[in-house]
């Protein structure tokens, strides 16, 4: 029984071990996070902190109809570069794949970055428009403001919407 009693012994050493490890473990990636919450950027304005929507709405009281009129070209906007963003996305993945191959066709790799090259410009000629559009609904004021938002959001801090693709907001890429 002796030895029985060593096994259970060294179970609960390791079991024991086991837990305080993960709980250390977890406490270390709490404070890799840093502050979260109101707290962590006081100084900034809410829509910085939360980055939505309903936020923005908020700050830059908006009107009824100027929110229906930002929503109505938001939607077109979305909709006229859709099936663009996804012609864009097959057209990285096909040079992606011509380049992975054996024998790449030069002229086709440069048929293909060509295409890219127009895609993307069509697509900031329309990121342009709906800008200018959008310019048109809001006040000078309520402008100025949400320029303000979209410079903290280009700092790229801890409240921000950067991250893979970055400098994205609810009213469309930067130029």
């Amino acid at each position: 029984m002796r030895g029985g009693e060593n096994m259970d012994k060294i179970k609960k050493i390791v079991v024991g071990t086991l837990v305080v490890l993960l709980l250390l473990s977890s406490i270390g990636v709490a404070f890799a996070e840093g502050p979260q919450g109101k707290k962590a950027f006081p100084q900034a304005p809410r829509a910085y902190r939360t980055a939505s929507y309903y936020s923005l709405v908020t700050d830059l009281n908006l009107s009824q109809d100027q929110i229906r009129k930002l929503r109505d070209l938001r939607l077109e906007y979305q909709k006229e570069t859709l099936e663009l963003r996804n012609t864009l996305r097959v057209k990285k993945l096909e040079l992606q794949t011509l380049l992975a191959s054996k024998d790449v066709n030069e002229e086709k790799a440069n048929s293909i970055v060509d295409e890219i090259g127009k895609l993307r410009t069509n697509i900031w000629e329309k990121t342009i428009h709906y800008q200018l559009e959008m310019r048109k609904v809001l006040t000078q004021e309520q402008w100025d403001k949400l320029l303000s938002y979209r410079y903290m959001w280009n700092k790229g801090g801890k409240g921000s919407r950067r991250g893979r693709g970055g400098r994205k907001a609810w009213f469309g890429p930067l130029p």
